[in-house]
């Protein structure tokens, strides 16, 4: 067979390259993909390393009636109609808000809804934006002249309304709320919770002193 001779040492020169990178390749390439491979998994880590999570915001549950979008309702003034509409407020505990209301003479801040049997602090958190309280509207007890509806408030009770009537008994009077503290006739704790819904002064109506005596 006759063989076909290079008409260039250059160009014999030049395939001989060819066939040594060719054969020493598959050497090298697997040391040469390491060093990358290691390469990059140095700069991964240090990236990973110097990456500050962006914190997420939670979710809040927004209220069907948000502050942002309504207007305030008050606490003292709201039916149970409008107390539903309300996210997290049912007609159940729209009822005892009502009815704890009613048994107050009314609200004198909205941290009161707390003590309403169903209302936690979660949902309190939830709703208490939306109220506010017009105090205005507080239904006072005449204390020298009905201490009996003492007995039913939730901040009285009999036991309190048995030392009232005692000590206006014996002293004729009460005319201003230190006397009770002074002289040991209520707690501090039931001085303050009772004192935005007792009054110490005289009935100049006659009207309302008629209508005092018919709650009796």
């Amino acid at each position: 067979m006759h063989k076909q001779k290079f008409k260039s040492p250059l160009a014999l020169a030049f395939i001989v390259v060819i066939l040594a990178f060719y054969g020493s390749y598959h050497l090298i390439a697997p040391i040469f993909n390491n060093q990358i491979a290691s390469r990059l998994t140095e700069k991964a880590d240090s990236l990973y390393a110097s990456y500050t999570p962006i914190p997420v915001a939670k979710r809040v549950q927004k209220n069907r009636f948000s502050p942002r979008f309504m207007r305030k309702i008050d606490l003292n003034r709201a039916d149970t109609s409008e107390l539903m509409k309300i996210y997290g407020i049912g007609r159940v505990l729209s009822s005892r808000i009502v009815d704890y209301r009613e048994r107050l003479g009314g609200y004198v801040r909205v941290e009161q809804l707390l003590e309403v049997s169903g209302i936690n602090k979660s949902l309190f958190s939830s709703i208490s934006p939306i109220f506010l309280v017009d105090t205005t509207c507080i239904s006072q007890i005449f204390i020298n002249f009905a201490p009996q509806s003492i007995a039913t408030h939730p901040y009285g009770g009999r036991s309190v309304h048995k030392r009232i009537t005692n000590y206006l008994n014996s002293e004729g009077g009460i005319f201003k709320l230190k006397e009770l503290s002074y002289k040991n006739i209520l707690l501090p704790s039931e001085a303050n919770s009772l004192a935005p819904y007792l009054r110490f002064d005289s009935v100049t109506s006659s009207d309302t002193l008629h209508k005092i005596i018919n709650t009796k």
